[in-house]
């Protein structure tokens, strides 16, 4: 198992799919990462998973933003 293999499992797993989080967002009418912002500040509102799932996106996102800082 390498460094990066459990964001691949966690991506892939059906828990965590990213277009579950994605589609919760669309319901809310909002973005991706509106409503996650929305879940980490209030996560008395929402689900534990849910909750986990912001946290994923979260970290997704970063990796994305240092990429482009590059």
């Amino acid at each position: 198992m390498t460094k990066g293999d459990w964001i691949e499992n966690m991506v892939k797993s059906k828990d965590f799919h990213a277009g579950i989080f994605r589609r919760a967002a669309e319901r809310e009418g909002m973005s991706t990462r509106a409503f996650m912002k929305k879940v980490l500040a209030n996560p008395q509102d929402y689900s534990r998973k849910m909750h986990d799932r912001a946290v994923l996106a979260r970290t997704l996102m970063s990796f994305n933003r240092k990429k482009k800082r590059r």
